[in-house]
This record gives structure tokens, sequence and C-alpha cells, in this order.
């Protein structure tokens, strides 16, 4: 198994099916094990000392929710870093 990076959704309500706020990628920073979508929407890294750095990402991101479906998402982030919707990727 690789390395992911962890993501804990604040944002609500939960994206479609899924039953936890704890997801995963492996498309973010190497070194950087934790981030938050904030309850504004916004992506930022967990800074593993009580602070936040907002990474003002733009553009999309494939998760995987940690729950008992591992259902995976697009996580889509606009132009000013919001994020403006998140799509289940149905196989």
């Amino acid at each position: 198994m690789g390395f992911v990076n962890n993501i804990t959704y604040k944002k609500r309500p939960l994206p479609e099916a899924a039953t936890s706020e704890n997801f995963c990628t492996k498309d973010l920073e190497f070194f950087c094990p934790f981030y938050v979508v904030s309850e504004e929407g916004r992506l930022l890294k967990d800074n593993q000392d009580g602070t936040y750095t907002d990474l003002n990402f733009t553009g999309k991101l494939y998760v995987n929710c940690e729950d008992k479906d591992y259902n995976a998402y697009w996580f889509s982030f606009d132009e000013t870093g919001n994020l403006f919707e998140t799509s289940l990727i149905l196989y």
C-alpha cells in the first residue's frame, strides 16, 4: 500500500453517499499527511502544530471516502480555491 494523504471533510452536508468525514488521496504533497476541507470549502494543509495553511487549490482532486463502501469522488475547486462540487464516481 502506498503513501496517502488524509483529508477531514468539515463542510456540510457530506458528499452524496458518504457516511464518514474521513477521506484519502494520493494526489497531494507527499510529505504532508493531513489536510482539511474547511466549513467554508477551502482545502487547508494541517501544519501539525495547531495551524493550517490555505492552499488556494484549484482544479479536481480524486479522493476516496474511508467508510464501509470506500466510494470514490471528484472534489472540484474553482479558480478562487473554493469547493464548488463533489461528484460521486460510479463504476
